[in-house]
């Protein structure tokens, strides 16, 4: 098939190891005698492509066959009875569907002996191909339909499948008018998975214990507008969903490092949803979301690692009390447990939208130069010439060579469509038309720029004083008063602020590292006019007013004095004051593949950090019990091995915590250990767990030795995990 026509319609190809987790999942391969599950599992893709879960569920169904009546299957009959009555796909391409039924065919000759058999009259290939305009097909088939998943299906209709699985299109262009006509009457956005992902549980039908895993936009998970969370309240309402793999932060992974990178073709943000129609007997207390950071490359391992700070659990019951609204799968996917009750308790704040109302202050994006898609041109003679680009913004202040006029501030795609128009770009002493005007009263200074990209990983938010304009990648506020504005500048770069939307952000973290108009308001902001003007001398301490230029030797130190400012402002206590330090230093880098400042061995000092950071956590809890911990840290691991230990004691007395040298052989125990926890979830996708081994009085907290497992705030985290289960064996 043509890549680019299935990149148009928003189909990319699904890779083996993801087909694998999937199936693994969902129709697994028990090899152990007598446990083997049923043969007979209708199946169906509907939107089979080429048909690579097809093919690997037909194989899987063989495989249990053979392993129920111990012997290879190599009866055509049997064979063709288990595709015919179990295999079906459908998809609109009708190449894509021939490949899928070709591919199909060879699984199943594959298991022929004599595999010429089959050319025998007595042995011919079923038709699987349903497709009423090929006039070829001597008789039409009843497995493979090229057709419209979204229209009615007469046939499909009447099966009750017991497994949906595939990999959908998703995207928002190019939509076709069934998926537009679908969304348009459910009240979904305009995107192509979402009737997929809605449909699917028609395809059950009266399937007692009916199964769906599909693949789709992760956006899904964390857009927030309407018609997306009115999808989130049916998904986790109305239907039964048992876990959510979000592989999201590996859209990027450098191939150099990571052959196997998820999907080649896309940097499309992907997760997996499994759910069902129904829910079983026994419900789970909570949905199990994965949220692989990061992959391992090893001589004897590669591959996507998953890791037990990687596996969230989200109580199932607080859909119901409201208490998730729009954050939480975003939260979750770079936060711990105690990012979610603190960004709750941020959330509590004023916003800073209603500041900016109160003060009347103007706010909004800026201008859009003409392209090639712009219809309607328009005339403006007020706006400012001095320009700046949206990359040429600095933190707190812009120095004068950022800024350009407005003619050298256009791409040269920019020239063309203008030139397409008509107007030609060398002629100009300025530009005046324009697709968009954007906020222009935001284009007076005193006012902030604010990118909406990042800068060195950070919001970037700058003052200025004088007039000049900006395109629609910058966010404008504008008033007559500069103090406030210096103060909300500080404010607005603030680790507090880059916290926040780094975890509530839309798009951060998923699919393009940018800040929209809105998120900016949403900020909490308890802050007064009085803090404002508290930062604002902080900044002229920061900025030469003269130059423009910022003070380097100093700004670490400014910066410092700005966060704890802003943390006062928020009475942040101290614990909450190491989740947002910690957040910053070991979480944000992953996004960003810095990954020799996070996945790096840990040093002997932040593990004893760690351990005085969990004792400090439990004895509070423990106060007045009469009963108290204490740490020990082993000095003879080594500072490269694998794994990382420490002990954590119950005594009825106090003491310091200590190191000594450990038991004989320590590292050799750990190496051997390190090999247990790895399990192998697919092709190129590993688990690995984390361990505390309890005797009598004593647990061993063992852990991988990288710097993100042994940080203050995870032990904040393992420490509230060791009272949860100390808390349920009372």
């Amino acid at each position: 098939s043509n890549p680019n026509a299935k990149k148009n319609i928003g189909a990319f190809y699904t890779p083996p190891s993801l087909v694998e987790l999937i199936l693994n999942e969902k129709l697994p391969i028990i090899e152990r005698k007598g446990k083997e599950k049923k043969i007979n599992v209708k199946i169906l893709d509907p939107a089979c492509g080429s048909g690579i879960f097809l093919v690997d569920s037909f194989k899987r169904l063989v495989k249990r066959h053979k392993n129920i009546n111990g012997e290879k299957l190599t009866d055509f009959n049997v064979l063709k009875k288990i595709l015919t009555e179990n295999i079906f796909g459908i998809d609109n391409d009708y190449e894509s569907i021939k490949v899928a039924a070709f591919s199909l065919y060879l699984a199943l000759v594959d298991n022929l002996n004599p595999k010429t058999i089959w050319q025998h009259k007595k042995y011919r290939l079923p038709n699987l191909i349903n497709y009423s305009s090929d006039r070829d097909l001597s008789e039409q088939g009843h497995n493979l339909f090229c057709t419209d998943s979204i229209k009615e299906n007469t046939e499909i209709k009447k099966i009750d499948f017991d497994l949906v699985v595939g990999n959908p299109p998703f995207g928002t262009k190019n939509l076709l008018p069934s998926i537009r006509n679908y969304n348009d009457k459910y009240g979904l956005a305009k995107e192509k998975v979402l009737p997929f992902l809605h449909k699917a549980i028609t395809f059950l039908g009266n399937s007692e214990n009916g199964e769906i895993a599909l693949i789709f936009n992760s956006k899904v998970l964390t857009n927030k507008s309407e018609p997306y969370q009115k999808f989130r309240k049916w998904l986790f309402n109305k239907c039964y969903v048992e876990k959510i793999y979000n592989f999201s932060v590996l859209r990027k992974v450098p191939k150099k490092d990571f052959s196997n990178q998820l999907f080649a073709s896309t940097t499309v943000p992907i997760s997996v949803l499994f759910y069902k129609k129904k829910s079983p007997k026994k419900e789970s207390n909570s949905i199990i979301y994965y949220v692989p950071k990061t992959y391992i490359k090893t001589n004897v391992i590669e591959g996507i690692n998953i890791d037990t700070i990687d596996v969230k659990y989200i109580p199932r019951e607080e859909f119901k009390k409201g208490f998730f609204k729009n954050n939480i799968w975003k939260i979750a996917m770079w936060g711990q447990t105690m990012d979610v009750y603190l960004i709750k308790r941020l959330d509590s704040f004023k916003k800073l939208k209603d500041f900016i109302s109160e003060e009347q202050i103007d706010i909004g994006v800026g201008l859009k130069f003409l392209s090639h898609s712009t219809e309607r041109l328009m005339v403006d003679k007020e706006i400012p010439d001095r320009y700046i680009k949206p990359e040429s913004i600095q933190r707190y202040a812009s120095d004068s060579d950022s800024f350009l006029t407005l003619i050298k501030g256009l791409s040269s795609e920019s020239i063309k469509s203008y030139s397409k128009h008509g107007i030609l770009v060398e002629n100009l002493s300025t530009i005046n038309v324009f697709s968009r005007l954007g906020a222009k009263k935001t284009y007076t200074g005193p006012h902030i720029l604010i990118k909406k990209g990042l800068s060195n990983n950070k919001i970037c938010a700058s003052y200025e004083d004088e007039d000049c304009s900006f395109n629609s990648g910058v966010i404008g506020l504008s008033h007559t008063d500069s103090k406030v504005l210096k103060g909300l500048t500080c404010f607005i770069n603030s680790k507090l602020v880059c916290y926040y939307l780094f975890l509530c952000s839309a798009s951060i973290g998923v699919e393009r590292e940018t800040i929209q108009l809105k998120e900016i308001e949403e900020l909490p902001f308890p802050l007064s006019k009085k803090n404002l003007l508290h930062l604002a001398d902080i900044y002229d301490s920061i900025v030469s007013e003269q130059s423009k230029s910022i003070n380097n030797i100093k700004i670490e130190e400014f910066e410092k004095e700005i966060d704890n400012y802003v943390a006062d402002c928020f009475k942040l206590s101290s614990e909450e004051k190491i989740l947002i330090d910690d957040f910053q230093r070991f979480t944000i880098p992953l996004l960003f593949k810095k990954y020799k400042e996070v996945l790096s061995p840990t040093k002997k000092s932040d593990v004893e950090s760690y351990a005085n950071e969990m004792t400090q956590y439990l004895n509070n809890f423990l106060a007045g019990e009469e009963l108290y911990v204490h740490y020990t840290v082993y000095e003879s691991i080594h500072h490269f091995s694998f794994l990382m230990a420490i002990k954590i004691s119950f005594k009825n007395f106090k003491k310091e915590g200590f190191k000594e040298k450990g038991p004989d052989k320590l590292d050799d125990i750990l190496r051997e250990l390190n090999k247990k926890l790895w399990q192998k979830k697919g092709t190129n996708i590993y688990f690995r767990k984390k361990m505390n081994y309890k005797t009598d009085n004593d647990i061993i907290i063992i852990r991988p030795n990288q710097k993100r497992y042994w940080t203050r705030s995870m032990a904040m985290e393992d420490a509230s995990e060791l009272i949860l289960e100390i808390l349920n064996e009372v």
